[in-house]
């Protein structure tokens, strides 16, 4: 068997520990350019919102973008 770090023998569980953290750190880099590619689509795309209500304004915007829009409703209301 390989010996690792400091001369002691991972075998197999050492193997799969590794695969296992260079999967973890390739899933969350992919996981971090992800957004950002969805972002740079929206900001490419025209929007159409005519004047009216926050609360629908956003609502237009959720619906044209395929984005999930959240807010608090008592701050939207009345703007």
């Amino acid at each position: 068997m390989r010996q690792g770090y400091r001369g002691r023998n991972y075998g197999r569980i050492g193997k799969a520990l590794t695969a296992a953290l260079m999967l973890t750190t390739a899933m969350a880099g992919a996981a971090a350019i992800a957004p950002q590619s969805a972002l740079a689509q929206s900001a490419q795309k025209r929007f159409s919102i005519p004047a009216g209500p926050l609360s629908a304004g956003l609502a237009a915007f959720g619906r044209q973008s395929g984005l999930q829009v959240t807010y608090n409703p008592a701050i939207a209301e009345g703007k």
